[in-house]
């Protein structure tokens, strides 16, 4: 059983597209490992990067907390319009 809100095409048809896009996926993730060991054995393999972490002005977050957090609550109470969907 496949869940979805689809009214324009039929589950076995979901399916088939949900199997060929993970199909597919596979491929490339088995193209980016022959890449990747391809550069290995080339002597080209780089070490993972550290990044510094930056710092966040502390009055920066309050001002933008300050600007949004009431008009968030507000649309978080909001119903969303795909609860009136029928069906």
């Amino acid at each position: 059983m496949v869940e979805s809100g689809a009214q324009e095409i039929s589950e076995p048809d979901m399916v088939r597209a949900l199997v060929a896009g993970h199909e597919t996926i596979k491929e490339i993730w088995q193209l980016q490992k022959r890449l990747r060991d391809q550069m290995a054995s080339a002597g080209e393999a780089r070490a993972k990067r550290t990044l510094a972490r930056k710092e966040i002005d502390p009055a920066l977050v309050a001002e933008i907390e300050g600007a949004l957090a009431g008009p968030l609550l507000e649309a978080m109470k909001t119903p969303a319009s795909w609860s009136r969907t029928p069906g």
